[in-house]
């Protein structure tokens, strides 16, 4: 099997996102998509898909989300991984 790791596009791949979320993550949904990757007050989330080529279909996805953390009197820009997940037909080989 060949696979294709991208940057995704935010709008363009929500679709296929909310596709592997509903077969890994059920409780990640498109009001939980809207908030952090439409809307994240802390700015636009670092997103990669991982795609079939032969199946020509997205079938995992990972992000990082921006994150400020404070300590020693300093505060910086971090990221947490978040949303990581495979969709079952990739993992099942169906």
């Amino acid at each position: 099997m060949s696979y294709l790791v991208r940057r995704a596009d935010i709008a363009a791949d929500r679709g296929a996102i909310l596709e592997v979320w509903r077969q890994s993550l059920p409780s990640a949904n498109a009001d939980h998509y809207r908030w952090v990757y439409e809307q994240n007050p802390l700015g636009p989330v670092s997103t990669w898909v991982l795609e079939s080529t032969e199946q020509d279909a997205v079938i995992g996805v990972a992000t990082v989300l921006p994150r400020m953390l404070s300590g020693f009197g300093r505060t910086w820009r971090a990221g947490v991984t978040i949303d990581f997940a495979v969709s079952h037909t990739a993992w099942q080989g169906d």
